[in-house]
């Protein structure tokens, strides 16, 4: 599997914060943290920067999970596995000697009536262990090795505010993205089929993407630029590259970041 293509996911399957259950600190705020998407607000846990904490999805029947996020996050030691967590999942998603921040994985599917996320040591050593959005969900599509002439435009949400001796002073309000533009060449004809079912999967539900998913350095961690979206362009895929339609076809794909659950 790649790991460097851009990809597509279904939206998250932890459907509801009554899914979830925290060793530690568990509430309805606190698993709510999980699924919000302003990934700033983090589940903490309480009274356990010695101790292992966990957390557990059991989604409400069997079902098969293949991808994990995890955003914004403290954790140095962790591993996810499934089946009351006697199970790795292949490969086996098991890290250690992190600087927290944001992870991604890729798995074999498997079919799961339980992921339980393990944490044993976070970056700093021994502070309450933290995290925001948490996603676990399957593979839509990913980008073909063809593909070529990838762009991508990402803005944060930011404002810049006049001060009173005329300059600008600015402000950051959030580091997910506003909006992603994303094109593509020699896009095959099998691969068209693919963005349509996906196309069709985004009129009912958000979509996850992912423009850059691979670990860029020895800890694991990834860039954490992604997550739930709309395509915002509609259905601009059947131009063919060069004006020729033996090279495939030009694809624009604009996303805007969606809200709710």
């Amino acid at each position: 599997m790649s790991l460097k293509n851009p990809t597509w996911l279904y939206k998250n399957l932890i459907t509801s914060q009554s899914q979830l259950v925290l060793s530690s600190n568990n509430n309805a705020t606190m698993r709510g943290r999980l699924l919000d998407k302003y990934t700033k607000y983090r589940y903490q846990s309480s009274g356990a920067t010695g101790s292992t904490v966990t957390i557990v999805w059991t989604p409400s029947a069997s079902t098969s999970v293949s991808r994990f996020i995890l955003q914004n996050t403290n954790f140095a030691d962790f591993t996810i596995k499934y089946n009351s967590a006697a199970s790795d999942f292949s490969p086996a998603i098991a890290v250690t000697g992190a600087s927290g921040g944001d992870f991604y994985f890729e798995v074999v599917a498997q079919a799961v009536t339980d992921v339980t996320i393990t944490i044993t040591a976070t970056s700093p050593a021994a502070e309450e262990k933290k995290i925001g959005e948490t996603v676990i969900t399957t593979s839509l599509l990913v980008a073909s090795e063809t593909f070529s002439a990838v762009t991508f435009t990402a803005d944060p949400y930011q404002k810049l505010i006049r001060l009173s001796n005329g300059k600008y002073q600015k402000v950051v309000l959030d580091t997910t993205l506003q909006s992603i533009s994303s094109v593509f060449s020699f896009v095959s004809e099998s691969q068209i089929d693919s963005i349509e079912t996906m196309l069709d999967e985004n009129d009912i539900n958000p979509i996850v993407f992912i423009p850059r998913p691979y670990t860029h350095d020895a800890d694991n961690t990834w860039d954490g630029v992604g997550g739930h979206f709309h395509i915002s362009n509609g259905r601009q895929i059947r131009n063919f590259t060069g004006q020729y339609f033996a090279a495939g076809h030009d694809v624009q794909i604009d996303l805007l970041p969606a809200g709710g659950a």
